[in-house]
């Protein structure tokens, strides 16, 4: 049979337990039109069942437009953040160039200090000291 959406027997979170109440009602119909006629049961469960479908489209379709939206908004939004920041492998390669730089730098000047060394280098390739900072490592290391 069917299970009771009972306290106790299951966590039963909305989805299951929206279900299960989906399947009783579907079984309650089914019960009232045991002593109905074929014929007219079978209408009878017909028209429950597009009535329970355009209640659902009543209860949908008012918010896909904010549904398709909110995808549209997200797909734009990492566009526009490739479009700014570059794709990962774009900023993996861009990392990589910096790295060389700053490992270029310290060969050049082996006595400057890693601060330094970044400092210089980020002013040499038109980055701030904190990118450097986040994306490089001692090369010394």
């Amino acid at each position: 049979g069917i299970p009771d959406a009972a306290p106790g027997w299951m966590d039963w979170t909305p989805e299951p337990a929206r279900a299960v109440a989906v399947l009783h009602a579907a079984r309650d119909a089914v019960v009232a039109t045991a002593k109905v006629p074929a014929p007219e049961a079978l209408l009878l469960l017909e028209r429950a069942l597009q009535l329970g479908i355009e209640l659902a489209r009543a209860h949908v379709e008012p918010w896909e437009a904010a549904a398709i939206t909110g995808n549209k908004i997200k797909t734009n939004a990492k566009e526009g953040h490739a479009e700014t920041h570059g794709t990962p492998e774009q900023k993996t390669e861009r990392w990589a160039r910096l790295q060389a730089m700053l490992n270029e730098t310290m060969a050049r000047s082996p006595a400057l200090s890693l601060t330094e060394a970044r400092r210089r280098t980020a002013k040499a390739a038109g980055v701030s000291y904190t990118t450097m900072r986040r994306h490089t490592t001692d090369p010394r290391k």
